[in-house]
């Protein structure tokens, strides 16, 4: 996954971490205003990203098969 600086078309970040295909990604915020990236794999599993950092702060595991739909509020994430 690559962290984009969109106005200036520059890469700033690539998350790594999947041992499978990425097949969902969604941004979102935490309650405490952190951005987050959020991405479901073929591996089954989900990762939470800081998006300041790169870096994984949470893998969650638990799903039969490949993530491929995702949705996130300050709240909530649906998988």
């Amino acid at each position: 996954i690559l962290i984009w600086d969109a106005p200036r078309a520059k890469c700033v970040g690539t998350l790594l971490g999947h041992a499978g295909s990425v097949s969902a990604l969604v941004a979102g915020e935490s309650a405490l205003g952190e951005q987050l990236v959020f991405s479901g794999s073929w591996d089954k599993t989900l990762k939470v990203w800081d998006a300041a950092t790169a870096t994984c702060v949470s893998t969650l595991t638990g799903h039969s098969g490949a993530v491929c739909a995702l949705a996130a509020n300050h709240a909530w994430l649906l998988t």
